[in-house]
C-alpha cells in the first residue's frame, strides 16, 4: 500500500472525492497535511497535475466542503487513532 501526504488542499479534496482512505491528518504552523493510503494513489495523483482529471462540480465541491471540516475543527488523526467519521461520505 502506498500512503501519501500533502498540503495541498485541492488534491487532498480530490482524493477524498475518489475515496482515497485518509488516514491521517495534522495541523501545524496554520498548515494542514494529510495522509491518504491507495494502491493506485499515483495514477489520480498524475490524472489531477496533469489536469486530465475529470469530475462533477458537487461531488468536488462537497469534498472541499468535508476537507475544510477536518482541517477547522482541530482534529488529528493518526493511523492508530482513525475515526470512522473521516470515511468518505460520512460527513
Amino acid at each position: 500500500m502506498t500512503n501519501i501526504q500533502t498540503s495541498e488542499f485541492y488534491l487532498a479534496a480530490w482524493l477524498h472525492m475518489k475515496q482515497v482512505p485518509l488516514t491521517g491528518h495534522f495541523r501545524e504552523n496554520n498548515r494542514s497535511t494529510f495522509t491518504f493510503q491507495s494502491v493506485d494513489v499515483d495514477q489520480l495523483i498524475n490524472e489531477f497535475y496533469s489536469e486530465t482529471a475529470t469530475v462533477s462540480v458537487h461531488p468536488f465541491t462537497k469534498a472541499q466542503r468535508e476537507i475544510k471540516a477536518i482541517m477547522y475543527s482541530g482534529t488529528t488523526i493518526q493511523p492508530n487513532n482513525y475515526n470512522e467519521q473521516y470515511k468518505k461520505g460520512a460527513l
